[in-house]
C-alpha cells in the first residue's frame, strides 16, 4: 500500500489508525490493540492505547491531539516511531567474533525494563548526591570552625541548660494562650447556651399568649354584629330620606 503526503491533505483517520496498528504490531507483538474505529470513543480509545504503550514500553512519547487529527500533523507523530525503524534496518550487523564471546540468548523484556528502572535510579541517586556534595562544600566551613572551638563539657551543659528553660517558657506561655482561649471559649458557649433559653422560654410564651382568649370577646364579637346590623338599618333610611327629600324639593 503506497502512502504519500497527499494521503494527509485531508483528515484520513482510517489510514492514520492503519499505520499506528501495523507499527505497533511490530514493536509489540503481543500487544492487545482495539481495532474498531467505527465510533469516536472506538478511536480515542485505540489513540490512548498506542500511545501508553509506546511510552510506557518503548519510552517514546507521542502527541495524541495531533494523531487524533489524522492529518499532516499526524505524519511527524508516526515519522518518530518509523525513523527509529529505518535506522535499525540501516544499522550494519554486529560482528559476533568481536564481541569476545557470543550471546546465548536475548535479553527478555523484563531484564530491559529492570535495566531502565536501575538507570533511572542510578540518575536519581547522582542527582542527590551531587546535592548533598553541594551542601558540604557550603556547611564545611562552619563544622570546621565548630571543631576547631575548645567547649568546656560546663558550657555546654550551661547552653543546654538555657535552650531547655527557653524552650519551657514558649512552652508555658502557649498553654496559658490555650487555657484562656478555652476559657473564653467555654463563656461564650455559657452566654450563648442563656440566650437560647430565654429565647425558648419568650416563643413559648408567644404561643400561649395567641392560644388565649379573652373572656369579653364572645360579648364583644356579638356587640360587633349587632353594630353591623345598626349600620345596614341606617344606611337604608339615610338613602330613603334623601330620596324624599330630593322629591319634596322637586315639588315645590
Amino acid at each position: 500500500r503506497i502512502v504519500s503526503m497527499d494521503s494527509f491533505r485531508e483528515s484520513n483517520f482510517s489510514l492514520t489508525a492503519d499505520l499506528l496498528i501495523w507499527l505497533t504490531e511490530i514493536y509489540e507483538p503481543r500487544a492487545m490493540i482495539p481495532k474498531k474505529i467505527d465510533t469516536e470513543h472506538d478511536r480515542v480509545a485505540l489513540i490512548k492505547f498506542v500511545a501508553n504503550t509506546f511510552l510506557t514500553k518503548q519510552h517514546i512519547r507521542l502527541n495524541t491531539k495531533r494523531l487524533y487529527l489524522a492529518d499532516g500533523y499526524a505524519v511527524k507523530e508516526l515519522l518518530k516511531l518509523i525513523s527509529i525503524l529505518v535506522e535499525a534496518i540501516q544499522e550494519p550487523p554486529i560482528d559476533g567474533n568481536k564481541l569476545g564471546h557470543s550471546l546465548e540468548g536475548t535479553i527478555s523484556h523484563a531484564t530491559i525494563k529492570e535495566l531502565r528502572e536501575r538507570v533511572a535510579n542510578m540518575s536519581r541517586s547522582g542527582a542527590n548526591l551531587y546535592e548533598a556534595l553541594n551542601a558540604e562544600v557550603r556547611l564545611r566551613g562552619s563544622r570546621q570552625q565548630i571543631l576547631a572551638t575548645h567547649m568546656e563539657l560546663s558550657t555546654i551543659e550551661k547552653a543546654l541548660k538555657e535552650a531547655a528553660a527557653a524552650a519551657d517558657k514558649v512552652s508555658d506561655s502557649s498553654s496559658k494562650k490555650v487555657n484562656s482561649v478555652t476559657g473564653d471559649e467555654a463563656s461564650v458557649q455559657t452566654k450563648i447556651n442563656k440566650k437560647l433559653s430565654e429565647i425558648e422560654r419568650a416563643q413559648k410564651r408567644l404561643r400561649q399568649m395567641k392560644q388565649l382568649r379573652p373572656a369579653y370577646q364572645d360579648e364583644l364579637d356579638e356587640i360587633q354584629a349587632d353594630l353591623k346590623i345598626l349600620y345596614d338599618e341606617y344606611v337604608i333610611k339615610l338613602g330613603v330620606f334623601e330620596s324624599i327629600r330630593i322629591s319634596f324639593a322637586l315639588l315645590c
